[in-house]
């Protein structure tokens, strides 16, 4: 094979891969400005704010704590519960993104980051294992997934 035509192979495996991405990217930034009301303010309940309150905690050395009552969502000091209910260092890695700049929106896009970032390691995962086919089924099946959107 030529080196022009490997060329044009490799450039338009990127171009595939590209535009797959694209379209994560346009899926997710719709979801986050269209469905999930305003991004900017945090809501008065949900995962959003329970994941932004053990962020806010670890990134001010208090530990990986919730401040708040579920129940009324007020703060409360002096029953600090520790959270184990997602993956170990998801919320540390949340708190990286805290020492940028302490918003919420902040954690919002940091969602949008991990989710791109997925949708790569499906493509390059799915290569590895078998083919480029089967990375860009795998791509697209994380571009698509509203579970993951």
């Amino acid at each position: 094979m030529s080196n022009l035509k490997k060329k044009i192979i490799i450039d338009n495996e990127y171009l595939n891969l590209l535009i797959i991405i694209s379209v994560g990217l346009f899926l997710r930034l719709f979801y986050l400005f269209k469905k999930t009301g305003n991004i900017f303010l945090p809501n008065l309940g949900g995962d959003s704010c329970y994941h932004y309150n053990v962020a806010y905690n670890i990134a001010s050395s208090l530990g990986p704590k919730t401040s708040f009552i579920f129940s009324y969502w007020f703060y409360h000091e002096r029953i600090p519960a520790i959270t184990d209910l997602y993956g170990p260092g998801y919320h540390y890695f949340l708190s990286l993104f805290l020492y940028l700049k302490n918003d919420f929106i902040i954690l919002r896009t940091s969602s949008l980051l991990v989710g791109l970032a997925s949708i790569l390691s499906a493509y390059f995962l799915g290569k590895i294992i078998h083919s480029k086919k089967l990375g860009y089924i795998s791509a697209l099946i994380i571009c698509f997934n509203f579970f993951h959107i």
